[in-house]
């Protein structure tokens, strides 16, 4: 069945809400990937400030550990020297 053209594209099916395009127009389409590559830009900003968040937490994490280490040796050679 051939669809009779439009400014605007091909024209849709009848529905209760009257008539749509079932096809879009491309200025419609390039709409949506920039749309959907500009959320996906704005989640990978999002992930890559939590990874370098991380990164930062698990750098004090470890900074830390190792003078944990290094305190618990200090105390042992202490203990020793006193027994």
């Amino acid at each position: 069945m051939r669809r009779p053209m439009t400014q605007q594209g091909l024209s849709g099916q009848k529905t209760s809400r009257g008539t749509q395009r079932q096809i879009q127009d491309r200025t419609f389409w390039l709409g949506e990937v920039r749309s959907k590559c500009n959320e996906m830009s704005t989640e990978i900003r999002k992930v890559e400030n939590d990874i370098k968040k991380f990164q930062e937490e698990n750098n004090t994490f470890l900074m830390f550990e190792k003078r944990a280490e290094t305190l618990a040796s200090e105390i042992s050679d202490l203990q020793v020297g006193f027994v």
